[in-house]
């Protein structure tokens, strides 16, 4: 009488009362996905294999001049737009500093306001980002200033007049 039914899984640790397993003991039964490759076996080989390649990569990359710095660990590339600060997070005096560097501004002048600060700074920012878009096309950034400027601005009438 102590014996379950056929069909029926027996009694036991991590059951419930009503005969059925548990879900923490299925769960624990079942073998481990691990994300970490495992010491024998090709699939660890080929992890060990893109890590030191991309180690190769980087330290490659850092030695010809192309980038600065390997990417920070789990993070992205360090990039001049990335470290640009809130327009909308600046103090005036801050939105002065940036545009003095910028040549928008000279020693001594009338800044103006500060939402004319972030009106000029945000479209020197947006001129910049189009500049860096035709750099990363292979064009050099002066010859890329020059048609954007010659084409007041526009993406694809640069591209279209550098082309040719």
């Amino acid at each position: 009488a102590g014996q379950p039914a056929a069909g029926q899984p027996a009694a036991g640790p991590g059951a419930d009362p009503g005969g059925a397993v548990s879900e923490a003991t299925r769960l624990s039964s079942e073998p481990s996905l691990s994300l970490e490759p495992s010491s024998a076996g090709p699939r660890a080989d080929g992890a060990e294999a893109a890590r030191s390649a991309l180690a190769e990569l980087q330290e490659a990359l850092v030695a010809s001049g192309v980038s600065e710095a390997a990417p920070a660990e789990g993070g992205a590339e360090p990039s001049g737009a990335a470290a640009l600060r809130a327009l909308s997070r600046m103090k005036k005096s801050e939105l002065v500093d940036e545009c003095l560097s910028r040549g928008l501004l000279r020693e001594g002048e009338s800044p103006g306001t500060v939402a004319e600060l972030r009106a000029t700074l945000r479209v020197e920012r947006k001129r910049d980002a189009l500049i860096g878009e035709l750099v990363e096309r292979g064009f050099a950034a002066s010859r890329a200033r020059s048609a954007l400027q010659a084409t007041g601005w526009s993406l694809d009438a640069a591209l279209a007049k550098l082309l040719k």
